[in-house]
This record gives C-alpha cells, sequence and structure tokens, in this order.
C-alpha cells in the first residue's frame, strides 16, 4: 500500500508542478479564486472550497487575495519528502503495522 501511495505521489509531481505555475498569483476575490479552479476543475465541490478557500488566501488590498503560501519555493524538497517512504515505513522495528487512509 505504502509503495503505491510513494510511487503514485512521485509521479504525479511534474503534473502537479505545471498546475501550481499555471494558476493566477492574484484574484480579486476568495470567490474568483473559487470560480477560477472550479472551471477548471482543480476542485469539483463549491461548498467544501467555500470553507478551504479562505485559509489559503491572503488579502492585500479592498480588491486584491493572494496565495498565502507560494507552493513554488518548495518544489525542490518535494522528491525527498515521498522518497523512501515505503522502505522507512517497513522499516520500524514493530511486530504488526496497519497503515488505513481513507478517501
Amino acid at each position: 500500500l505504502i509503495h503505491i501511495v510513494e510511487g503514485s505521489a512521485l509521479e504525479s509531481i511534474a503534473d502537479s508542478q505545471s498546475v501550481i505555475k499555471c494558476r493566477p498569483k492574484r484574484f480579486s476575490s476568495v470567490q474568483s479564486a473559487i470560480d477560477w479552479a472550479m472551471k477548471r476543475k482543480i476542485i469539483k465541490n463549491r461548498s467544501q472550497a467555500a470553507i478551504t478557500f479562505p485559509g489559503q488566501m491572503r488579502q492585500l488590498g479592498s480588491e486584491c487575495f493572494e496565495w498565502r503560501t507560494d507552493l513554488e519555493m518548495t518544489f525542490p524538497f518535494w522528491k525527498g519528502w515521498f522518497q523512501g517512504l515505503s522502505a522507512n515505513f517497513l522499516s520500524v522495528p514493530v511486530t504488526g503495522k496497519l497503515l488505513l487512509v481513507g478517501g
């Protein structure tokens, strides 16, 4: 199970970085950021986005919002977060391991 997660994560890095590079840096409102993400099918549930997006945005002026975190600055670290995940998990010295992930 971990191997699949590690492998899938590593394979999707380039696509994820591409999406982040193409997203606008600023929006006129949080709602316009949600509309942009809905239109591009980055998110599928508007009501969930209404809960999560405000925390991801920072207001710069009365009609100017930007992403709170510059994810492009974290690109150099992405592979390191996932490489070796399976081996590290399997090397934990316990007799039984169970990892459940819900989706």
